[in-house]
């Protein structure tokens, strides 16, 4: 029997998770975060705009964690031991909930509008940003410890 097909067979199901967790997850995280615009604070909402702003910062998410984070110290980062995790996994959940309200910030700014149909301006908007994404990093992190 051939090893490398065995081995080449493994990875597939590896790489679909990952999929599944881009284009599903993302999905949900974008129709969660529009209905939350929605019925909290009372906004028309672009569903398809705040959808797209996940993908977006999705995609710069990873870019970014490609170009800044050693590969050999992802382990270091995903520990977690007797129900504890690393100071470097609390670290980096932080800088990416940074960098997700700034990259989703425009899209938020052209999805958004007031009852009259006005624009918001920038203290609402973040106001709106940062509750909206704290709530989806609790469901996402929920989600993380209950299936990982």
């Amino acid at each position: 029997m051939n090893t490398e097909m065995i081995l080449l067979n493994a990875i597939t199901p590896i790489t679909f998770v990952a999929l599944y967790q881009l284009i599903l997850g993302n999905l949900f995280l974008g129709v969660l975060e529009s209905f939350l615009v929605n019925k909290l604070f009372k906004k028309k909402v672009s569903y398809l705009i705040i959808i797209c702003a996940n993908y977006v910062s999705a995609i710069a998410g990873f870019l970014i964690s490609c170009y800044f984070l050693d590969p050999s110290k992802l382990n270091m980062i995903r520990s977690y031991e007797n129900g504890i995790f690393s100071k470097a996994m609390f670290a980096y959940t932080g800088i990416a909930f940074i960098v997700t309200l700034f990259v989703e910030l425009p899209f938020y700014y052209l999805g958004i509008r007031n009852p009259d149909k006005t624009r918001l301006s920038f203290m609402p908007l973040l106001k709106i940003v940062f509750v909206v994404n704290f709530l989806s990093y609790i469901v996402t992190i929920l989600t993380w410890l209950i299936f990982v």
